[in-house]
């Protein structure tokens, strides 16, 4: 039963549960607590049937579906806070462990009639961006992933005020890959 927090939460444990990958998730009342230590911790222990472990921050944004087709949207910011926490959190876990921001995007409007969702094979020009469309309580959710260490070295400041980052688009789309073309094709390093 998914658990109680974000609706993007929510939804990407049960896109986990549908497609059967094995996951821990993280008890957002007991996770800063390890070791006496206040980390800024992540949402999910995920436990693919091949290659590492993941630590997974799932970062919830909404986002027009045809914005995202164009390029345009799909937001990749995120705080130093959540950044630093999942290094210290990979660094804790230690190499057979691999630390991943997962944005969940929730498309906000129909998608363009040549896609299609969920059951169906897409029929998506561009590769990736429909093909794992999920639907969760009526909204429909696109899941993507990408390394922590490949967001650090392309991480621009987005806010000083409010300590924020993000990747600039061309370079996300360049790097993120959809959730399970990622966890299929992880590897370790």
């Amino acid at each position: 039963m998914p658990r109680r927090g974000a609706h993007y939460e929510r939804a990407f444990e049960s896109y986990l549960q549908e497609r059967q990958i094995p996951y821990v998730a993280v008890d957002q009342a007991k996770k800063a607590v390890f070791a006496g230590a206040k980390i800024k911790s992540f949402d999910f222990i995920l436990y693919p049937r091949q290659g590492p472990k993941i630590l997974a921050d799932i970062k919830g944004r909404k986002v027009a579906a045809r914005s995202f087709l164009r390029g345009r949207g799909a937001e990749s910011w995120t705080t130093h806070d959540d950044v630093n926490g999942l290094q210290a959190w990979e660094e804790v876990f230690d190499s057979d462990y691999l630390a991943a921001f997962i944005f969940a995007y929730w498309l906000t409007e129909n998608l363009p009639d040549q896609y299609t969702l969920s059951e169906q094979k897409p029929q998506s020009p561009q590769h990736g961006l429909f093909d794992d469309v999920f639907r969760f309580q009526e909204r429909d959710y696109s899941f993507w992933t990408i390394e922590l260490c490949g967001y650090r070295l392309r991480m621009k400041q987005r806010s000083p005020k409010w300590e924020t980052v993000y990747v600039p688009r061309k370079s996300f789309r360049e790097s993120a890959q959809p959730f399970m073309e990622f966890v299929l094709g992880a590897q370790p390093g």
